[in-house]
């Protein structure tokens, strides 16, 4: 009846939205059109499900039937009229329902033109249980806001993903300001209310979105109180620094040009201005003081390291023909900016170890990296370079893990690589890593049948990324000899961890820790690898807000 287009689906909307019980037809999500009723033995035409069909059901529709509990009763259910100039758009439906403090938003435009207005007081009076009276709520008051101006609502828009701030105290004085293409639904869940502190933060960004969406408020948060570092850090990834990158790695230049060292220097500046708050510096008793920042020795160091990736790529190729990572390293160089991308990334970690302080060691810079939320920021820029976000990641998390075991020496911070050849360096890899949750969840360790296996892509693609990154300060014929005994390993160890250790001539058995032992790490989903950096995001605790989101899940 409503065709397969934005009607039908803000009918839907509301259908699924609506206290009562939501009747799909039969064929209805696939498309079907043929009509026949319960006499038919068979159906006559023979149709195919519209896969488009129903893949806008699966992300518009269906997720909101996983909640149909917060929209099937109507004790808490309130209308709205909106108010289009001076007269009330009768194709407008706008309602609230709730359940306990769950609550949700409900807009649809039932007509072919723009619908924009306001919505404020309750269209249908409210019978009450005891006394016979009646009441009307405001949204405001639907929504279970507070009328103070230190209180703010946020919303999340289901189909869009945005979220939306706006002031509890101007709802309830004004209500709520909407826009609905023709139509066009809206449905906003996972509302809840946030206090503002002494530093007026949720005001701030208030006032600095104006009305626009934000992905996420937390990082929102962070992105305005952190501005400071974040421009001149991703300054730092810019194509043309990339490009420049590219070029010194396979030898077209001599070094980084003078813009790109200009932009390094503006990061350590700036980087050296905000260790001067107390309320930044994320080791606790340490040295607070930004003079602790030697841009000079700084940019020198980085300058080095640079070139000592120029040495080992060039080692790379010239053993390409004889050694099968030195040929994979040539041709991901070759091939584009992403490798050049994540080396150059990675250099940034020795730029967080100057910043940490003097003879600061990989613990200490990946502890910087992560409190000033520059794994995020990273993954972003890459993302903006085109590279896939979970590449993205996966590298960041190899390059942390990789820098949590690094160690200071005059030159910078280097890996504490065993001398004593390549089987036992393969050997302590394993034996020293294995029972460490980072490992673990890069290997993609999963328990099953009392044994601990990991999977194959993880494990390779893991491998790589480390052995490349280490090829800068150990040299390409003593990685590459490693990479070989941990890929013969591979091969010999069935995909179990035990195994693994017992291929490279270690113990028969691996001793796992209590922690992974009590809660096996499994390899994560694209959207819960977001939970994870959300979950280790933090805002500096002299700038946050009195009470910090807290999301509900869906």
């Amino acid at each position: 009846q409503f065709g397969k287009g934005d009607k039908y689906f803000g009918i839907c909307t509301l259908m699924v939205t609506m206290p009562g019980l939501p009747m799909f037809g039969h064929g209805q999500v696939e498309g079907y059109e043929e009509k026949y009723g319960m006499e038919y033995r068979r159906a006559y035409r023979d149709e195919s499900p519209d896969s488009d069909l129903v893949e806008r059901h699966e992300r518009e529709i269906f997720p909101l039937m996983k909640r149909r509990m917060l929209f099937s009763g109507s004790v808490n259910f309130c209308l709205f009229d909106m108010w289009q100039d001076d007269h009330v758009n009768e194709n407008v439906f706008a309602y609230t329902n709730r359940l306990g403090t769950d609550r949700a938003l409900v807009l649809y435009n039932n007509s072919y033109y723009k619908a924009a207005g306001w919505i404020n007081s309750g269209c249908v009076d409210i019978p009450q249980k005891e006394g016979g009276s009646q009441r009307q709520d405001s949204l405001a008051e639907a929504l279970l806001l507070h009328n103070d101006s230190h209180c703010f609502a946020l919303l999340r828009e289901m189909r869009s993903g945005q979220w939306f701030i706006r002031s509890s105290k101007d709802m309830f004085e004004r209500g709520l300001f909407i826009n609905l293409p023709g139509y066009g639904a809206q449905v906003y869940l996972d509302i809840y209310e946030v206090e503002d502190g002494d530093f007026s933060t949720w005001a701030r960004l208030h006032a600095e979105l104006n009305g626009a969406g934000m992905r996420d408020p937390k990082e929102a948060l962070e992105d305005m109180l952190l501005d400071e570092i974040f421009g001149p850090f991703c300054d730092l990834f810019r194509l043309e620094r990339i490009e420049d990158a590219r070029k010194v790695f396979s030898g077209e230049s001599d070094g980084p040009d003078a813009e790109t060292l200009q932009a390094v220097e503006r990061f350590l500046l700036a980087a050296k201005e905000l260790r001067k708050d107390a309320a930044y510096d994320p080791f606790a008793g340490g040295e607070r003081s930004g003079a602790a920042v030697d841009v000079k020795t700084a940019v020198d160091c980085w300058e080095k390291t640079l070139a000592a990736y120029v040495a080992s790529f060039k080692a790379a190729a010239e053993a390409a023909g004889k050694n099968d990572f030195a040929a994979g390293l040539r041709d991901r160089l070759v091939n584009g900016l992403q490798f050049s991308a994540f080396v150059y990334g990675y250099s940034v970690f020795g730029l967080c170890a100057s910043i940490a302080g003097k003879n600061a060691n990989g613990a200490k810079a990946v502890t910087l990296f992560e409190f000033w939320h520059f794994d995020r920021k990273l993954r972003e820029c890459f993302q903006e370079l085109g590279i896939d976000g979970g590449a993205a990641y996966r590298f960041i998390e190899v390059a942390k893990a990789l820098t949590r075991r690094l160690v200071p020496d005059k030159t910078g911070v280097k890996a504490g690589w065993v001398k004593s050849g390549a089987s036992v360096t393969a050997l302590s890899i394993v034996q020293n890593a294995h029972d460490s949750e980072d490992f673990r969840r890069l290997l993609g360790v999963n328990e099953w049948g009392g044994v601990d296996w990991f999977n194959k892509e993880a494990f390779e693609e893991t491998l790589f990324y480390a052995a490349a990154i280490a090829a800068g300060y150990a040299g390409i014929d003593a990685v590459s000899a490693v990479v070989a005994e941990l890929s013969n390993a591979e091969l010999k160890s069935n995909y179990k961890l035990a195994e693994l250790v017992n291929a490279l001539g270690g113990k028969k058995s691996v001793k796992k820790a209590a922690a992974a032992s009590a809660k096996p790490v499994t390899a994560k989903s694209d959207a819960e690898k977001k939970d994870t950096v959300q979950k280790t995001t933090t805002v500096p605790k002299a700038v946050s807000a009195k009470k910090q989101p807290q999301k509900k899940k869906d």
